[in-house]
């Protein structure tokens, strides 16, 4: 899908409205919505640095006083000399970047929901019931859009999506 609208659909609209700027609306099929490879995703990031997860873009967040906005490295320095050798140059965990965030509580997380019916009940009071639902809910992470999203925004036009699917919402 991007290919297409990347290299057939922008050049073609472009050529013959060449001062416009397009408007792409899709719905929210799995080829429209999907990430980046580099996407700011918690649910693609270990506990701790390393493993198989991949490397993500870096991220941004607010400490704690909502102010000071800081730029965050999702991967550690290859010649930062203060962490063990085995982490330098690979991506940060889910421990590392809550630390980062000044959110690491002094008890610790689990990695992931303590059973199913956690991950699927979207109605926590708190979304700190382990460490990928706090990290999913930070601003860098919440904004993260879908890789076609920013692809059609990067070459200056507009990209939005259908609601989710409804027969009374939706043109379908």
């Amino acid at each position: 899908m991007v290919h297409q609208v990347l290299n057939i659909a922008i050049p073609i609209f472009e050529a013959t409205f060449p001062t416009a700027q397009a408007l792409f609306l899709f719905d929210h099929a799995t080829s429209h919505t999907a990430d980046a490879p580099d996407a700011l995703r918690a649910s693609h990031m270990n506990m701790d640095p390393g493993g198989k997860q991949p490397y993500l873009r870096n991220g941004w967040f607010y400490e704690l006083n909502g102010v000071t906005l800081h730029s965050q490295k999702m991967s550690f320095e290859i010649n930062d000399l203060s962490i063990p050798e085995k982490w330098r140059g690979k991506p940060k965990g889910c421990r590392q970047v809550l630390q980062e965030h000044g959110l690491w509580p002094q008890g610790g997380l689990r990695h992931d929901c303590k059973s199913k019916k956690d991950k699927k009940d979207q109605s926590h009071s708190s979304n700190s019931c382990c460490a990928r639902r706090l990290l999913s809910v930070q601003p860098d992470f919440m904004e993260q859009k879908s890789r076609l999203e920013e692809e059609i925004e990067k070459r200056g036009h507009i990209c939005m999506f259908f609601l989710k699917f409804h027969c009374e919402l939706n043109w379908i």
